[in-house]
């Protein structure tokens, strides 16, 4: 950091950091006084030059629709934003005060009026960002800064730019950026974009998807907080007891809040963004009412206090007569209880219905067993195993949400922990989640230390997230405990050769190969890897290989077609990725390289016919890169032909 940013911009201290790149604190040394400025600095591709002009393009557009909307007194201004030594920067403006995470204080819930506040200040600069089509993506407290000069919350730290630079970073444009992975689960295919999960994250968030209203979501689990006192990780318990965010959050029991506000903050975190509160405007329309109610009760006079409670309320009195029988009866009552529970019918039903279960999972009949352990469940509600095998057959029949809420009971129930644990975590692997992933499979391992496919899964994680060496040493782990695990040299060899260790990688994925003759995964990796060690020859008889172990898969013909185009074989490489898209129709990467090789031979028509598909797949799945640039390519178009 010894170098100045910008050319004016010095370093003083580093404010936080991720994957994506770093937020620091400098100081502008070109005015008097050398002003401190926030720097985000956001780390870009080095997958190809079209990735990264695009990427780039992307970035400064928002940018700069950013700084157009910051002449709000609440937004920190956008100050400047420039490219340097292949990182982008975005300077704003420093705002002295304090996070709102100071004022949000375990054990110490803010008053009715102070929440209510709270939220109106906040709505009302969700209104204007809201108003002018930006999404702030990343509302949490931190990101809430109580100004030092007037008390007032300032909002800052957009999440539009963090998720353009982790989408980027995972771009894969090129052959020599594709090699393939495995993982014991069966990967989306195309893979969901990355999104960071967090206690304030709308649920539609972690697939990719992003509404005005999920900003909302966001600030109604602030209230929350606010409201009950609770820390952050105490609130993400909480929302680990309801599923993980798939069931509503439980949390009025908590709080001694009115059942109007309460409704309201109900209303601001529903699961599905359609029954949650569309736009900031309705929820401040219905707090100001709340606020309205509020001054006119307290101007009545105060209404006559309840009859006692009947005994059989949640509060009764001991000494209440009808229960008089005391502690000796109420303990053979439970005595009782617990025999009759023990001893019962329903033991005998429940062995049964597992029994028909089984039988109906191995003859396919899957909605048939689902419902013989819903009803093994609602029978016996603590039956954990039902709850496991049944998250188990949601998951084979991609109901991943389902899945995610069923494992996580049998972990609660303890029943098959480890391998609950394990499921879980291929589940958020599917649903963008690494770092929750990450931790299921640690609690896996730590369960069964011997654990090779959790090592295998937790490492494809660790790769996915740009830690190969983290990965390596995963995958390593599980050769040891299994050295015939071809999966584990296969993901080795992957992540060998993203650190440039391309002859380790090219040994292991031989080792693979070996161990597994007809893997065909492992001759595209290796043929990948040879085309990195300028083994042109080597890398086609590989793909050839892979072509023919497996006719029906799209990837091996795209990964040769590519391999084909850069040798400048157009006629070998467009019969490549036309047979890729006849197997996989929703192949994006190979109508768009199709349509490059179109453009190439002049064959306008064809050309926009690919690019409006490959535009098409790559936003449906996320993918920034590929879109942009299918995107830029049709307005070229579109251009020469007015």
């Amino acid at each position: 950091m010894g170098q100045l940013l910008g050319n004016r911009y010095r370093f003083v201290k580093t404010l936080g950091s991720d994957l994506c790149g770093q937020t620091l604190l400098a100081e502008d040394i070109q005015l008097s006084g050398h002003p401190l400025r926030v720097v985000r600095r956001l780390i870009l591709p080095n997958t190809g030059v079209r990735t990264l002009q695009f990427t780039l393009t992307l970035l400064r557009k928002k940018a700069e629709s950013l700084k157009a909307i910051c002449d709000h007194t609440q937004l920190p201004d956008i100050l400047a934003f420039f490219e340097q030594n292949h990182t982008f920067f975005i300077i704003e403006e420093f705002v002295a005060g304090h996070p709102l995470t100071k004022e949000l204080q375990s054990g110490k819930p803010l008053s009715e009026h102070q929440v209510i506040q709270l939220l109106q200040e906040v709505l009302e600069i969700l209104i204007f960002i809201h108003s002018r089509g930006v999404i702030h993506r990343r509302l949490k407290p931190a990101n809430l800064i109580r100004r030092q000069s007037d008390g007032r919350l300032v909002l800052s730290g957009f999440g539009i730019f963090k998720e353009i630079s982790s989408q980027a970073l995972r771009a894969r444009t090129y052959p020599v950026d594709n090699l393939n992975g495995t993982l014991d689960i069966q990967p989306p295919s195309p893979p969901l974009p990355p999104i960071e999960l967090n206690l304030y994250q709308a649920p539609e968030q972690a697939l990719g998807q992003v509404h005005f209203n999920s900003d909302l979501y966001a600030l109604g689990m602030i209230g929350i907080q606010a409201a009950s006192g609770l820390s952050e990780e105490e609130l993400g318990k909480l929302k680990k007891l309801n599923g993980f965010g798939l069931n509503p959050l439980i949390w009025n029991d908590l709080v001694q809040t009115s059942p109007e506000l309460a409704s309201i903050l109900d209303r601001m975190v529903q699961l599905d963004s359609k029954q949650r509160y569309q736009l900031a405007t309705h929820v401040l329309n219905d707090l100001t009412r709340l606020t309205t109610q509020h001054e006119e009760k307290v101007e009545s006079p105060p209404a006559p206090a309840p009859p006692p409670s009947p005994f059989f309320g949640i509060k009764f009195p001991w000494k209440h007569p009808a229960i008089s029988f005391g502690i000796a009866g109420l303990s053979i009552t439970i005595g009782l209880i617990v025999l009759l529970r023990n001893w019962s019918p329903n033991t005998f039903l429940t062995q049964n219905l597992h029994q028909q279960a089984m039988v109906q999972e191995e003859t396919g009949q899957y909605q048939q067993a689902i419902a013989s352990y819903t009803e093994i469940i609602n029978t016996r509600p603590h039956e954990g195993i039902a709850y496991y095998q049944r998250g188990l057959l949601h998951q084979r029949l991609g109901q991943a949400q389902n899945a995610l809420a069923d494992l996580t009971r049998a972990i609660e129930l303890g029943s098959k922990v480890e391998e609950a644990y394990y499921q879980r975590g291929n589940l958020r692997f599917r649903l963008g989640d690494r770092s929750a992933a990450i931790e299921d499979y640690t609690q896996a391992i730590k369960l069964h230390p011997e654990y090779t496919r959790a090592y295998v899964n937790r490492g494809t994680v660790h790769a996915e997230l740009g830690n190969d060496r983290q990965a390596i040493e995963d995958y390593t782990r599980a050769i040891q405990l299994d050295g015939k695990l071809a999966e584990a040299y296969l993901n080795r060899c992957l992540s060998q050769s993203n650190l440039g260790n391309h002859e380790a990688a090219r040994s292991d994925c031989t080792q693979a190969i070996s161990l597994k003759p007809d893997y065909t995964l492992a001759y595209q990796n290796r043929g990948l890897v040879n085309y990195r060690l300028k083994a042109t020859q080597a890398a086609l008889e590989d793909f050839k290989t892979a072509i023919r172990l497996s006719p029906r898969d799209a990837d091996p013909y795209y990964n040769r077609g590519m391999l084909r185009a850069e040798l400048g074989d157009r006629a070998g490489a467009l019969s490549d990725f036309t047979d890729a898209i006849e197997r996989n129709p929703r192949h994006a990467l190979a109508y768009y390289d199709r349509a490059i090789l179109y453009l190439e031979s002049a064959n306008r028509q064809a050309a926009k016919q690919d690019l409006q598909e490959a535009a098409k797949l790559c936003l449906d799945a996320g993918r920034v890169d590929c879109y942009k640039d299918a995107q830029f390519y049709l307005k070229q178009l579109e251009a020469e032909n007015g």
